[in-house]
């Protein structure tokens, strides 16, 4: 477990308050500037359903990693399903495909997104605490004032 994960989990666990997408996007960022020979990416799920759902395609081809080693006889019994697997690679290849350069694009202006919404979010509780405050002063004014009226009543 890395410190970063180790962090999240202690915010967690004393229910403090987490920029999730902040954490995300900078873990992401972490990962590019890492240069991962292997190429994972933290996040796959949500990316990849975050890309479906804004229409953003990524060529087959481009995410493909291949074998390192002997392929097994459970992977021979797959041949159907790998012919199918290139039947779609090819399909996909043929279709308008996103470039590199447009899919940094694209997590750049999620990443100020994600800022933006957050400073919005973090504007209105802030603003809420402030009314918080200023509600729990005047409670707490109006209590002393119970209270000194208390002790000239029972003097």
């Amino acid at each position: 477990m890395n410190l970063t994960r180790a962090r999240l989990l202690w915010a967690i666990g004393i229910g403090k308050t987490i920029n999730l997408p902040r954490m995300m996007f900078m873990t992401l960022c972490t990962t590019y500037a890492g240069g991962d020979v292997r190429g994972s990416v933290p996040y796959t799920g949500f990316l990849t359903e975050m890309f479906k759902r804004n229409g953003v395609h990524i060529r087959i081809g481009f995410t493909r990693v291949e074998p390192e080693g002997a392929i097994d006889r459970s992977s021979l019994s797959r041949s159907e399903g790998q012919r199918k697997k290139r039947k779609l690679e090819a399909i996909a290849s043929e279709e308008s495909s996103m470039g590199m350069e447009d899919l940094k694009e694209a997590i750049t202006d999620l990443g100020k997104e994600f800022n933006t919404q957050m400073t919005e979010h973090r504007n209105e509780v802030n603003a809420r605490l402030t009314l918080l405050e200023e509600e729990s002063s005047r409670n707490t004014t109006m209590l002393q004032e119970i209270h000194g009226m208390l002790i000239r009543m029972q003097a």
